[in-house]
């Protein structure tokens, strides 16, 4: 189930652009997977990510930007875990590590595993914000 709502309509002529924005908001929720009700203000990214929705282009920067980790796998799926939880944690090792439920070292051993396979930088902020988005776009790929 996935809902989306406008900004909030104090007069007859704005309920329209507000109807348009939960309707922009309800796909983009449908789009994302997202269970949570999703509001046009707090779309962030999503507006402009949504846009691209359906895109080969949207394909082929996730298969670019992660490269081999984007083949599926069982353990390249623990390894795109391991990455969206370190960004969930903003990329705090420890609260990552306990977040997975393993130990430090053990993240840490995956995530010189990751670089290894994918050679991605994470110490590059353009790196980080490409791969953020990656791991972003995989839920409607």
């Amino acid at each position: 189930i996935a809902t989306g709502m406008g900004q909030s309509a104090g007069e007859l002529r704005a309920w329209r652009e507000s109807f348009q924005q939960a309707v922009a908001a309800f796909r983009t929720a449908q789009q994302w997977k997202l269970s949570a009700p999703l509001a046009f203000r707090e779309m962030g990214v999503y507006r402009l990510l949504s846009l691209l929705a359906g895109s080969p282009e949207l394909s082929r920067f996730y298969r670019e930007t992660l490269g081999e980790l984007a083949e599926r796998s069982p353990q390249n799926n623990e390894f795109i875990a391991t990455l969206d939880a370190f960004f969930e944690e903003h990329g705090n090792l420890t609260r990552t590590a306990k977040r997975l439920h393993i130990h430090r070292n053990t993240l840490l051993y995956r995530m010189d595993r990751i670089k290894e396979i994918s050679g991605l930088d994470l110490e590059n902020p353009e790196t980080r914000l490409a791969v953020h988005l990656a791991l972003r776009i995989r839920r409607i790929l």
